[in-house]
């Protein structure tokens, strides 16, 4: 079962990781709404849809008005998005999320799946935040990195360390990043999930370790 982004970023808030702050938006009405309760902008207004490239269809958009988010509104809602995952026919828009902008220094990849053949959870990490995860292990797979955590065992504090070095973190942001990786393997197994991608994991320009967006797949047998 796939969430959709806004579900996943409040299975994460709930785990302790940091996501910005969002609203939901299911009518024009809300837009005014939305936007007072996160105040001041600019702000992020995203389409809902279960599939990627909803950027490059226009599906994401910074706004730094109220006119400006409305008019995103106004053109999605009841409308259908087309990426290079959903086909010609696309996908009906009756969700959008909107968040404040954040100021981003660097942009980090950071995922966990069950490896099948030995059951195990790996995350896979990458200095190469935002772009296409495939066409990364294609082109510079030495940017990738991998690393399993044996279920009898559980997530250790090596392998924070390992993968915090991986993405040149230190100090406080290698701190911050183990205590990520702890809520998000927590999240991932207490959930039955088979794929929680955060793409990216944005290290802010004040150092804060902030995921902006995320994919959350959960097994078929498990409740949400």
């Amino acid at each position: 079962m796939n969430l959709h982004e806004y579900q996943a970023k409040t299975l994460l808030r709930e785990a302790g990781v940091a996501v910005p702050d969002g609203r939901v938006i299911r009518a024009i009405e809300d837009v005014d709404g939305a936007i007072e309760a996160l105040g001041e902008g600019p702000w992020v207004m995203k389409v809902q849809v279960h599939a990627g490239g909803r950027g490059k269809a226009g599906g994401v958009r910074v706004v730094r008005s109220a006119d400006e988010a409305r008019s995103f509104a106004e053109g999605w809602l009841g409308r259908r998005l087309v990426t290079i995952q959903t086909g010609a026919a696309g996908l009906p828009v009756e969700t959008l999320y909107l968040e404040p902008a954040t100021r981003i220094a660097r942009e980090l990849y950071l995922s966990l799946i069950i490896d099948r053949a030995t059951s195990k959870v790996t995350f896979i990490a990458s200095d190469a935040g935002g772009m296409d995860i495939e066409e990364v292990a294609e082109t510079t797979p030495g940017r990738i990195h991998a690393l399993s955590v044996h279920p009898a065992a559980g997530l250790m504090p090596y392998h924070a360390r390992k993968l915090a070095f991986a993405l040149g973190l230190a100090g406080n942001q290698a701190k911050a990043f183990a205590q990520m990786l702890k809520g998000l393997y927590e999240v991932f197994t207490r959930k039955d999930a088979s794929m929680l991608e955060v793409n990216p994991l944005a290290v802010t320009e004040s150092g804060e370790l902030v995921a902006l967006d995320a994919k959350f797949v959960l097994d078929s047998n498990a409740g949400y």
